[in-house]
């Protein structure tokens, strides 16, 4: 539950710059054929699936170094890389040739799937706006990472997900203008939510016993718990 709260805070903190990054796609999505509802859901649905299933990959890591008893530097180097990202001004991945080939394709396909308006092609193009580069998802990949096992990383990341839909399908509704009222107005956004990640994950590393924030150091003991590693929230 924890890590369900923590990820839909992340999301609702962040959701004002992906107002601005994301808007323009809600506002392309031709529902007209397939009804508003039912092709924004679908398309949020898809874009969910994706971040769901990074969770998934990013916690079995996170878990696997739990388990080896690296829960609370883990927890500190994710506070530490989530500070250097934000001190680097987040280095984008799109200057990694592999990766900016790969965009282009899911962009091509992206435009395509969007022409016809069907909506399982919405939730096919949702499943590609999930891969799109943004600052804001590497962060929260990065507290996914932290959260010490498999199930901890699919549901921060679910939290996450949901925590930005509300505000896109609020903007699909609303039409641009909230889109151009906020230009200009966010860039402080992604500062202020992984400034704050990052002192959470570096207290929670230390092991300070701050009820919900800091557990002392038993409490972030690896044991084993069924197979896998207790989460340490």
């Amino acid at each position: 539950m924890e890590s369900l709260i923590a990820g839909t805070i992340i999301g609702l903190m962040g959701s004002l710059h992906c107002a601005v990054m994301c808007g323009p796609i809600a506002l392309a999505l031709p529902v007209r054929r397939s009804g508003f509802w039912l092709g924004h859901i679908s398309h949020q649905v898809g874009k969910l699936s994706t971040y769901v299933l990074l969770g998934a990959l990013v916690g079995t890591l996170g878990a696997g170094l739990s388990l080896a008893g690296w829960q609370q530097p883990l927890s500190i180097l994710v506070g530490a890389m989530l500070l250097l990202g934000l001190i680097s001004k987040w280095p984008t991945l799109m200057k990694w040739g592999p990766y900016r080939r790969m965009y282009t394709k899911m962009q091509l396909a992206f435009t395509k799937k969007l022409k016809d308006g069907k909506p399982h092609h919405f939730f096919m193009t949702g499943l590609i706006n999930g891969l799109l580069p943004c600052g804001l998802v590497y962060a929260a990949l990065l507290g996914a990472l932290g959260s010490g096992t498999t199930m901890n990383g699919i549901v921060f990341m679910a939290g996450f997900g949901l925590g930005t839909g509300p505000v896109l399908l609020i903007i699909a509704r609303s039409g641009s203008y909230i889109i151009n009222a906020l230009k200009g107005r966010v860039r402080y956004a992604i500062p202020v939510v992984v400034g704050i990640m990052s002192i959470f994950f570096i207290l929670r590393g230390l092991g300070l016993s701050i009820p919900y924030v800091s557990p002392g150091d038993e409490m972030l003991k690896t044991e084993m718990v069924n197979g896998e590693a207790p989460s340490c929230h």
